[in-house]
């Protein structure tokens, strides 16, 4: 095993600001909400969020969740 100095590290492909979600949080506002169906979604798109720095909150709704940007 060799150690190896100044090797550059290469971008990762999924890299902020490509995906759908990513497209999506970075264009909310403070206040903003989007409305799922289902709780993977949600979850997925809040782990989106806190990945990319924004702060957010999650509420159950009767037929679903809502997500807001704050």
């Amino acid at each position: 095993m060799e150690i190896e100095r100044g090797v550059e590290l290469v971008p990762h492909k999924s890299s902020k600001g490509c995906g759908e979600n990513q497209k999506v949080a970075l264009k909310m506002k403070s206040g903003d909400s989007i409305f799922f169906e289902s709780f993977s979604k949600c979850q997925s798109f809040y782990a989106t969020m806190q990945g990319l720095g924004i702060n957010a909150t999650t509420r159950k709704q009767m037929n679903g969740y809502r997500i807001w940007r704050l």
